[in-house]
């Protein structure tokens, strides 16, 4: 089953909730997406991947996204990068790759930008 979604929470949310049964294709084209985007398509690209796969670290004062795909994980780095935000990949086995986002002026500035679904 194929379906596509374009520019939205919707496309990021979908994918992770199916990508475990999509076929190859999918997920390569959903890799890319962020290449492909302008300004605001990129912003809903990080909303929806952080309200699927990301979460605030409240112990440690730090965003967080994971995910088992060390390109996807890449591709947010770079996008955390255009958006002014430094951010590190930590890979421990057996852990699961993941971004972080610790400077506290960092989490503030991603705060500003990303609309959020999920609890503040």
């Amino acid at each position: 089953m194929r379906v596509w979604f374009w520019g939205s929470r919707l496309c990021t949310a979908y994918y992770y909730r199916v990508s475990a049964v999509c076929d190859q294709e999918m997920v390569d084209f959903l890799e890319v997406l962020p290449l492909i985007w302008k300004g605001k398509e990129k912003l809903a690209y990080l909303e929806g991947l952080y309200d699927s796969e990301g979460y605030y670290n409240e112990k440690e004062d730090m965003l967080v996204f994971t995910n088992k795909s060390p390109l996807l994980l890449e591709r947010v780095e770079t996008l955390l990068r255009e958006f002014g935000i430094e951010s590190h990949t930590y890979n421990y086995p057996p852990h699961v790759p993941q971004v972080h986002v610790c400077r506290k002026k960092d989490v503030e500035t991603f705060k500003s930008l990303v609309k959020t679904l999920k609890v503040r």
